[in-house]
């Protein structure tokens, strides 16, 4: 097992992607400059922000005199990997600590990070905190996802690579240079790539409540929340093509998450993407209505089942027709039972 332990003494860099949202990225710089770092001096600290071709000033964000060294840098609209891995590539911390622009965190924030650095771990997930009792269903559904994930941390289970988020997460700098950083070809899911080949380089990995971040989704209508289902399912395609020995990260793998009778549904709008707008519009709105009658339970599996819909289309698109998209779908099921003949024999 790889192991990059850290001295007391390792500096420790915050990186910021940013793009159009000055008002949320002025909250997060003014929390970061409130950081209590005890185990480094202040010249050991530095928040990297990279606005990533957004066409507001930024200058009203930055505050008067930080504590700490801040550097703004721009570049060409690249999107969140590249932005991300620009900022890393122009830091000088051997921790580096990601945050969305849009998080809030608290005066410790930092502190926990390189304390769990310090007790082995290489990577470090922190805790994003949200109500998944409040907002419209979509928004509900997204923090209930987070709030799984967050319960499977706290059952003790090794946080899985694939489970990555770039919203609070920090790593070793050897680390993240070892594997090859960011893929910044991925529109989507770039973390998650990032997390799964930081696991197979048997890097430690480890969940810190004390990290604790609070956020606002970044997903403030319906339109932006199911086209973002479906780039992610396209990006899980190219991540799947990258790692063909690994069946279990092929998009059909979620059809286990999900019932058997919404298959058939999947299946389809995979195979001809062209019904998965529509048919998602459906389900979605029926979803709505049962929000608006207070049966929230219901609302939220067909939140779901909208997800599914815009993922498998998007990851359709990608495949680039049924006989492809179909082709992939035999492929994993052969893998998957080549797997459990494995197991039980």
């Amino acid at each position: 097992m790889v192991n990059s332990q850290l001295t007391p003494d390792v500096g420790v860099s915050i990186v910021v992607a940013t793009f159009n949202r000055p008002d949320s990225l002025a909250r997060l710089l003014q929390d970061l400059t409130k950081q209590v770092v005890r185990s480094l001096p202040a010249d050991q600290v530095e928040i990297v922000v990279v606005d990533d071709g957004g066409k507001v000033d930024l200058e009203p964000a930055i505050p008067d005199q930080p504590p700490f060294e801040l550097k703004v840098l721009s570049q060409a609209n690249g999107g969140p990997a590249s932005a991300r891995h620009t900022g890393i590539l122009r830091s000088s911390g051997r921790v580096v600590v990601i945050l969305d622009d849009d998080m809030r965190v608290g005066p410790g924030f930092v502190q926990a990070h390189l304390d769990a650095h310090q007790d082995g771990a290489d990577v470090v997930y922190g805790l994003i905190a949200g109500d998944a009792q409040i907002g419209p269903l979509f928004a509900r559904y997204h923090q209930m996802h987070i709030d799984r994930w967050l319960e499977e941390c706290r059952s003790g289970d090794v946080p899985r690579g694939d489970r990555l988020c770039t919203g609070n997460v920090s790593f070793s700098r050897v680390a993240y240079d070892t594997v090859g950083g960011f893929d910044t070809s991925l529109v989507r899911c770039e973390d998650r790539d990032l997390g799964i080949r930081l696991e197979q380089a048997k890097y430690r990995f480890a969940y810190c409540e004390a990290a604790l971040s609070t956020h606002d989704s970044g997903i403030h209508d319906t339109h932006d929340w199911r086209l973002r289902n479906e780039i992610y399912g396209g990006s899980d395609v190219a991540i799947a093509t990258k790692h063909v020995d690994k069946h279990e990260l092929s998009p059909w793998a979620f059809l286990g998450e999900l019932p058997k009778p919404v298959h058939p549904v999947l299946i389809a709008v995979a195979a001809w993407p062209v019904l998965s707008r529509p048919i998602g519009s459906l389900v979605y709105r029926f979803g709505e209505q049962f929000d608006q009658k207070g049966r929230v339970h219901t609302a939220l599996r067909l939140a779901g089942l909208t997800y599914g819909i815009d993922y498998y289309g998007g990851a359709g698109r990608k495949w680039g027709g049924p006989i492809a998209t179909l082709r992939a779908l035999r492929s994993w099921n052969n893998n998957r039972r080549t797997k459990n003949l494995r197991t039980t024999s």
